[in-house]
């Protein structure tokens, strides 16, 4: 053990059974001294930590992904709003009648029934948020790049 007595005798003073020998009651009281003093300073607030230029690299990198992945996610999100804005436009022609073969569309049709029973979504808040989403990353890098700038001033 630490304070060079056995597990033993250790476990004996914890019980209140037997004293420790003198050296190791010493040291005992210095570490304890310490830890207590440690714990009674103030934390360190805005200590800076200064960020090696490669783990920055890799989170620019890590953004650049980010970013890349929700522009595709923004591109498929309108592709889908349009899809249902089209979608939308034929039922409101076939439910206005304005049409000249309405026996065509009176006969089951499983498109028609299709663009009925179609689930609509918002896709103009998922648009939003996808947008949110990549400003925060827009400024996330930029942030980055900021605390690059000052490692590289050290080296």
């Amino acid at each position: 053990m630490l304070l060079g007595i056995s597990r033993g005798r250790w476990s004996m003073f914890e019980i209140g059974k037997r004293d420790l020998p003198l050296p190791a009651a010493i040291m005992l009281n210095d570490m304890l001294s310490h830890v207590q003093a440690l714990a009674n300073q103030p934390a360190v607030v805005g200590k800076a930590i200064r960020q090696h230029p490669q783990r920055i690299e890799k989170l620019l990198k890590e953004n650049d992904y980010r970013q890349m992945l929700l522009v595709r996610k923004l591109a498929a999100a309108n592709r889908k709003e349009e899809t249902q804005i089209r979608r939308r436009q034929l039922l409101d022609y076939i439910s206005q009648g304005n049409y000249d073969n309405k026996s065509a569309v009176l006969l089951p049709n499983p498109e028609v029934s299709k663009l009925l029973t179609m689930e609509h979504r918002d896709f103009a808040a998922d648009i939003e948020k996808l947008t949110y989403q990549m400003e925060l990353l827009k400024v996330e890098r930029m942030l980055l790049e900021s605390k690059m700038i000052p490692a590289k001033k050290v080296l």
